[in-house]
């Protein structure tokens, strides 16, 4: 749903030929109480561009946003891998959770990855 100030509201629809893969995350803080806002995904996937997100509740003017990201897969996920760069600094790597549903991502339960020197 979409208003713009003075303007009608409009409601967007996405409809597709057919369902599509796709993968719904949320990031939580290592004390898992918040969400891990400017942490950034990348969605590795073989044989296709890599793809970036990052976690947000800002969008616009007086707006705001679910701080879930969610990838749209054009096909499978086979050998596909997350990494995270958390706002704390940390980087990890999370095996690709099930399609088609949210699953929760928490600092400090991934495959710790090296960090670039700062």
């Amino acid at each position: 749903a979409i208003t713009n100030n003075g303007g009608p509201a409009r409601l967007l629809r996405n409809d597709l030929p057919g369902p599509e893969a796709w993968i719904g995350l949320r990031l939580l803080e290592a004390s898992g109480m918040r969400d891990a806002l400017g942490a950034v995904v990348t969605l590795d996937r073989l044989g296709a561009a890599s793809l970036t997100r990052r976690v947000a509740t800002d969008g616009s003017y007086l707006s705001a946003r679910d701080p879930r990201l969610l990838f749209g897969l054009r096909g499978a996920a086979a050998g596909a891998e997350l990494r995270v760069r958390w706002p704390s600094g940390r980087a990890e790597s999370f095996p690709v959770p099930p399609l088609g549903r949210y699953s929760t991502l928490r600092e400090g339960t991934g495959r710790p990855l090296a960090t670039p020197a700062e």
